[in-house]
């Protein structure tokens, strides 16, 4: 879980140096993948210690039929956030899958456009060659007339 976290930390930290703190803090977003990975190193680094820690002290365990109270309603509560953390982070996931269909797209379409500028180019090439066989067609007409022209006279 710590080395996801850390994953995370590094992803954000790539993309504001990447687009620039201004574009990435422009972007809602950015902006919520930042606290959403903010408030993960938060529950994973801190708070989590700090409820276990606590409870070991404490010595209190936490039993599934009592109801949490003191060091273990903290625990509980942590728990409960890091859960709720880890469903919202579970969207970046999805973000990725988003983008690398979105990728995907664009890159089909770039090669839709490049067949069709490929399939226009090759029209105009049979477009001439069609025209250019036609007056060579026409030359030689145009010849034969003159050579017979020339014969008449």
């Amino acid at each position: 879980s710590r080395t996801i976290v850390c994953l995370f930390v590094v992803d954000v930290l790539m993309h504001i140096v990447s687009f620039g703190p201004k574009h990435y803090f422009g972007k809602t977003l950015y902006v919520l993948d930042f606290f959403v990975v903010i408030t993960t190193v938060v529950l994973e680094f801190i708070v989590h210690p700090l409820v276990h820690n606590n409870s070991r002290r404490g010595g209190h365990h936490r039993s599934l039929s009592a109801p949490p109270s003191g060091a273990n309603h903290d625990e509980a509560t942590a728990e409960a956030a890091s859960a709720i953390v880890a469903l919202i982070r579970s969207w970046r996931f999805v973000r990725l899958v988003h983008g690398l269909a979105f990728s995907e797209k664009l890159r089909h379409d770039e090669h839709l456009k490049l067949a069709k500028e490929v399939e226009e180019e090759r029209l105009k090439e049979l477009e001439l060659e069609s025209t250019g066989a036609s007056l060579s067609l026409e030359n030689q007409k145009l010849r034969a007339r003159i050579k017979e022209l020339e014969g008449e006279a």
